[in-house]
Formats: structure tokens, C-alpha cells, sequence
């Protein structure tokens, strides 16, 4: 019984995150259940943290490639001047102070909280994997329009672009664009069965990985 509870304290949280930014509620649930188990706190890295176990790459990632929430959040921690050129445009140290602000951001390690977490600010935490999971969406379109000169929508279907998305949110865009390009070069069908097929061999982890997110009820 207290799994069940705990592992369902949060689905208010998800809902609301997944209404705001039009992310599949079951999927944000699912990828925190593989994550961290609905663990907020340290779970396998200590440089992973949240619900969503986000790392230095995840932080990159949503920072470059979700300029709303980069516009949003940057002027939190740097000047409007700084800013106001976009991240690529900051100097090394400006663009690792953004990255770290964001660490702190999900990070719900309490010692004198109950369980050693503090869940008055989980919501954060949910937000934060539905930005970068929609940053991740954007890196994708990218990837696949660079592989294939299309639009991602031409050439896949919606439930195929998520399952991109999220190899790309465990793995990075390395490991796909290389099996993007692959399976379009052999005129394979842009899903996810044939452009994993591709993936190299120290990528293939992601496909159990995408497979129990798709799946799990």
C-alpha cells in the first residue's frame, strides 16, 4: 500500500505540468517511474537529480534548444544584457552557472526533512523533464529534417516522434542522428523499429529503455 501511495503522490503535479505544456501526462509518469522510481532525491548519480534524474547534457539541452524557457530562466540567474543574445552567445562559465542553477532548481535533498527530500517543491522538478522533454521534440525535428531534408511530421508519425524523443532525452542526439541518417540512407521506414535497428552498439541500451516507456501502463 505505501508504494502505491508513493508512487502515485505526485500524479496531481504531472497532470497539471502535462495540461500547461501539452506533454502525454502517462509518458512523463512512465519516464519517472525508469528515472528514479519516483525518487526525487539522489538516486544512482550524484550529479542527477530530480524525478527525472536530469543531467549537466539534460540541462544543455533544454537551455539551447527551449528558447522560451531560456528567455524565462536566464534573467533569474544572469543580467538581461547577458541574456539577451541567447545561450550559445554566453561564455563558457554564464552557460555552466545556468546549468548549475537549474541542478539546484530540482534538487529536493532535505537532511532535515522527512525521508532527507523536500516535496514542497516537486512541481519544479515535473517541469523541468516536460521542458526538456519538448526541448528534446526540438532537437529531434532537427535531426530528422538534417537526415532526411524533411519535416519530421512528413516522414513519421506522432506516437514514432516521441519514442525519438525519448532516446533522445536518455541517450543525446548523438546516438540517433547516426541511426537516423543510417535507416533513411537504407530507405528504411522512419519509425522506431527500424531506426533503432541502426543504433550502434553503445546506444542499444536505450531501446529497453524506450520500450518500458511505451509500454508501462
Amino acid at each position: 500500500i505505501e508504494v502505491f501511495r508513493w508512487q502515485n503522490q505526485f500524479d496531481d503535479q504531472i497532470m497539471q505540468v502535462a495540461n500547461a505544456t501539452k506533454m502525454p501526462a502517462q509518458l512523463l509518469k512512465n519516464l519517472f517511474a525508469q528515472e528514479s522510481q519516483f525518487w526525487p532525491g539522489v538516486f544512482r548519480q550524484p550529479n542527477e537529480f530530480g524525478l527525472g534524474q536530469i543531467t549537466d547534457n539534460g540541462a544543455d539541452t533544454l537551455l539551447l534548444w527551449n528558447p522560451s524557457f531560456y528567455n524565462q530562466f536566464c534573467p533569474l540567474v544572469l543580467t538581461q544584457d547577458n541574456c539577451s543574445s541567447g545561450y550559445l552567445q554566453l561564455d563558457v562559465e554564464n552557460q555552466a552557472l545556468l546549468r548549475g542553477a537549474l541542478a539546484t532548481s530540482a534538487d529536493v535533498d532535505c537532511p532535515n526533512c522527512e525521508y532527507g527530500i523536500d516535496l514542497t517543491n516537486i512541481t519544479t522538478s515535473i517541469n523541468l523533464v516536460a521542458r526538456t522533454m519538448l526541448a528534446d521534440c526540438e532537437q529531434v525535428a532537427q535531426i530528422v529534417y538534417n537526415a532526411t531534408g524533411k519535416i519530421a511530421g512528413e516522414v513519421s508519425s506522432y506516437e514514432e516522434l516521441w519514442k525519438f524523443t525519448i532516446a533522445d532525452y536518455h541517450v543525446g542526439p548523438g546516438c540517433l542522428s547516426y541511426a537516423m541518417y543510417t535507416s533513411w540512407a537504407a530507405r528504411a521506414t522512419m519509425d522506431w523499429e527500424h531506426v533503432s535497428a541502426h543504433l550502434t552498439e553503445p546506444c542499444e541500451t536505450v531501446i529497453h529503455y524506450v520500450t518500458q516507456i511505451v509500454s508501462s501502463p
